[in-house]
């Protein structure tokens, strides 16, 4: 389920720039990669890398470019799946877990993109599978949970911060000596490897500004957002009263499955399972908190929290089988009605998204903005407001049917007539358009191309000319 739900209808979404800035990076000879990987201030090269050698030189297949990020989607339902075939205790929470992350419209939109978040949610995962049966692969070896700590740092800077509230955790003893002072040599081990690499990027974060300028678009995340990001997790969509509805139900068990654990005592525990619970509320938490003032680092958001969705729905569903469990000790004939309800209510929020996207377009159609401007490239350069968001994909799919003029040297010499394609909704692409028609431009006509409701940019093709100002 979780293949066919990523595969169906992925031929027909286009790619977005971030996908096209991807595989143009993967593919560039090595010296070039490495710089092109150097100067993307905001994600590190692991994915880049193994981007580069799944593909194969030349390699023009959207699905070829987007095959990782689905296999790592599959797998992380697998993986979601296989802790309860390793601790039977879990195999009611674990299975049904699995569907909601294989339902999940967030986790199906990341397994189709050519982009890292994918890869990076399934190796978190991995390195949370580390504390099952009683985290026994901590005590035998460090290997395992230093190499998936590398791999993810270098796959996503933000596993950072996942590891971190896990190694707190271990460090104030949670889990006993053991996994403490596994994650104390495997933390050493990833700064000694991952220091080579911040050193090779420090001088592109001076020379860019920082963080700060790279992220700022972003903005300050407010409770709303937070509420958000843990309804998504549930899989329902911002909608009216979606979000409260979310969070009060999904939330409800997921506060019954910390009570429940906390209960537990000696061989009794279920380490993964706490593990899971602290990376399904803190690195939100700290994430939220880090986007407020002062610090205002603009990394809170859906895509960079997106491992913390499978812990929250194998929290939450624990939380129901322990209700369940409780209810049958103190009530027998109301256990089967109790859990159908709890069920139904954790494998029903999915069906909101489907009923609010149902009949509507999901992604930004950047394919048929370029063969709208094929059209009408003969008549009109055609100059695109921002090069990397919305020029990158629509010369994609331009497929040499026209050159796409990017730089704002060229806009500020702008020809009499020109087709110029942007998003009203950015406020920096809205000030291309309004600064030509300041200048004297007006629109003879345009054509906009509808987004999914999940997209706040949909694309814009206006044909622009001064004879065509109004007086």
């Amino acid at each position: 389920m979780a293949a066919f739900l990523r595969l169906d209808g992925i031929g027909a979404e286009a790619l977005t720039g971030d996908e096209v800035f991807s595989r143009d990076l993967a593919l560039s000879p090595w010296p070039e990669f490495f710089e092109k990987a150097k100067a993307d201030l905001v994600h590190p090269p692991g994915y880049y890398l193994l981007l580069k050698l799944f593909l194969s030189p030349g390699e023009h297949s959207a699905l070829a470019g987007r095959a990782l990020s689905l296999l790592s989607g599959v797998g992380l339902v697998a993986a979601v799946a296989l802790w309860g075939w390793r601790e039977r205790r879990l195999l009611f929470p674990a299975t049904v877990a699995a569907l909601l992350v294989a339902v999940n419209e967030t986790q199906i939109f990341y397994s189709q993109q050519t982009r890292s978040y994918a890869l990076y949610a399934l190796l978190v995962w991995a390195i949370a599978s580390l504390f099952g049966r009683r985290a026994r692969a901590l005590e035998r070896s460090v290997w395992p949970l230093a190499v998936l700590a590398v791999g993810a740092v270098y796959v996503h800077y933000v596993a950072g911060v996942y590891l971190a509230g896990l190694g707190a955790a271990a460090l104030l003893g949670l889990w006993g000596k053991a996994p403490a002072r596994r994650f104390l040599q495997a933390g050493a081990i990833t700064v000694a490897l991952f220091l080579p690499w911040v050193w090779l990027a420090i001088g592109v974060y001076q020379d860019k500004g920082g963080l700060e300028d790279n992220l700022g678009w972003a903005g300050v995340a407010s409770l709303y957002d937070l509420a958000s990001i843990y309804a998504r997790y549930a899989g329902l969509p911002p909608v009216n009263r979606g979000v409260t509805i979310a969070v009060a139900l999904s939330g409800a068990f997921v506060a019954y499955a910390l009570w429940s654990l906390a209960k537990r005592r000696g061989e009794e525990r279920l380490f993964e399972l706490e593990a899971a619970a602290i990376l399904a509320i803190v690195p939100p938490l700290l994430l939220f908190l880090a986007s407020r003032r002062p610090e205002m680092v603009g990394i809170f958001g859906v895509r960079h929290l997106l491992p913390s969705q499978a812990f929250w729905a194998i929290t939450a569903a624990y939380g129901l089988a322990a209700a369940v469990e409780d209810v049958r000790r103190r009530a027998p004939a109301l256990a089967p009605a109790a859990a159908a309800a709890g069920l139904a209510i954790l494998l029903s929020l999915p069906s909101f998204e489907e009923w609010a996207l149902a009949g509507q377009t999901r992604r930004l159609p950047y394919d048929a903005v370029a063969n709208y401007v094929a059209a009408h490239a003969d008549a009109a350069p055609v100059y695109s407001a921002n090069a990397h968001s919305i020029g990158l994909p629509v010369e994609y799919y331009a497929h040499g049917r026209f050159v796409t003029h990017r730089s704002p040297a060229e806009l500020a010499t702008a020809p009499e007539r020109l087709l110029l394609i942007y998003r009203p909704d950015a406020p920096a692409e809205k000030e291309v358009f309004e600064s030509l028609a300041a200048r004297g431009w007006g629109v003879c006509s345009a054509e906009a191309f509808p987004a999914g409701p999940d997209e706040n940019y949909a694309p814009v093709a206006a044909t622009m000319a001064k004879s065509c100002a109004t007086p």
